[in-house]
């Protein structure tokens, strides 16, 4: 997905990036690993084109920390079984318990072939939910595949069911290895009919939505990206879409001991995540233990299934992160956005960010 057009766009280095990122979290009372993790998965959603869940998300995030909705309070972790671990975020934002979970899962899993992780008392926006599967696959060096499930204040409201927000956006992400350096392959989607944070990113931008994503306050399809916000989010695929999205908020939620998304208050469903201690369920599965014919099979089968497709699912992140290389390490950032980010952190940098080449070629 591209950026809105017709937006200046500047380049900065992925340090100076990193830096910036870490010194609004920092500002906004995040320290250490909070900050740098945040940081981290917010820049590389935003290389690989997904906006709405980037650094977008920035300015959220410091809003949760500035208001004492999440703390910096470091995670406790508790091994419940050999099979798996339960990490209380301790109501600090979630970053840090991917870290920890994607350690602990790629461990456990080499021994036992499946573990979960079972993430509690998380606050604050989620960001890509991609981000916690690859790190998985990363970390167990391309031996797991993982699912990952979560919930969040309620948006979503049931088939035929008005206005009444009953279910989260509720997304459901799995994330394959694959061979030979190439990404893994990642399938995420809200089990809305878009995610939050796409309805929020169109809603800035004016960017008219789909019919079928949202109705209004009145029940009626709308095209108004700030209208759907005041109304409600759709399911995808009706009944069906439904059906899915009761199994995230079951797993997410209920299988978690977390609050269910229509437990948030009214205020806090108006924010994106709102007061609301949400849950994730990370389950990580070790190929080798799991495939009658190996790792190596495994990933060669499903090399042929993908040679098949017409599409694999992230090839757009793909795509996107072979562009940002192209630009000689420099990332791409609408100027807007770039400056928005300056002033969380209160910073007043300038074109140094900009190497002199890279300034010349624009």
């Amino acid at each position: 997905m591209a950026p809105p057009p017709h937006t200046p766009t500047t380049f900065i280095s992925h340090d100076a990036l990193l830096g910036l990122c870490n010194a609004a979290l920092t500002a906004a009372g995040a320290h250490g690993d909070t900050a740098h993790s945040a940081s981290l998965a917010l820049i590389a959603a935003h290389v690989s084109g997904k906006y709405a869940h980037g650094l977008t998300r920035l300015s959220s995030l410091c809003d949760s920390l500035r208001s004492g909705e999440a703390s910096d309070t470091p995670a406790k972790i508790r091994r419940v079984s050999p099979a798996l671990v339960r990490i209380d975020a301790m109501e600090n934002l979630i970053f840090p318990a991917y870290d920890h979970a994607a350690t602990h899962l790629a461990e456990m899993a080499s021994s036992s072939g499946l573990a979960a992780a079972a993430v509690i008392n998380a606050r604050g926006v989620f960001g890509p939910l991609w981000y916690a599967a690859e790190r998985v696959v990363k970390e167990s060096n391309n031996k797991c595949a993982a699912l990952v499930l979560c919930n969040s204040a309620a948006f979503v409201a049931p088939e035929n069911g008005g206005t009444k927000r009953i279910f989260g956006t509720n997304p459901f992400c799995f994330a394959w290895p694959r061979p030979d350096g190439k990404l893994p392959m990642v399938v995420d989607f809200a089990t809305a009919a878009s995610s939050r944070g796409e309805i929020v990113k169109r809603a800035s931008n004016g960017t008219p939505i789909p019919s079928e994503w949202a109705v209004d306050a009145n029940g009626m399809p709308t095209t108004d990206a700030s209208k759907a916000l005041e109304g409600a989010q759709l399911c995808f695929g009706g009944h069906k879409g439904q059906c899915l999205s009761l199994v995230v908020e079951l797993m997410g939620s209920c299988l978690l001991g977390t609050a269910l998304g229509m437990d948030a208050s009214d205020a806090d469903q108006q924010k994106e995540a709102g007061h609301m201690k949400r849950g994730l369920l990370i389950v990580a599965f070790d190929i080798d233990k799991c495939a009658e014919n190996g790792h190596a099979q495994a990933l060669a089968d499903a090399e042929r299934l993908f040679d098949a497709m017409p599409r694999v699912p992230g090839d757009a992140r793909t795509h996107a992160r072979a562009k940002a290389e192209e630009n000689d390490g420099m990332i791409s950032i609408d100027a807007n956005l770039l400056a928005k980010i300056k002033e969380l952190t209160k910073a007043d940098e300038d074109d140094a960010d900009v190497p002199a080449a890279k300034r010349a070629r624009q």
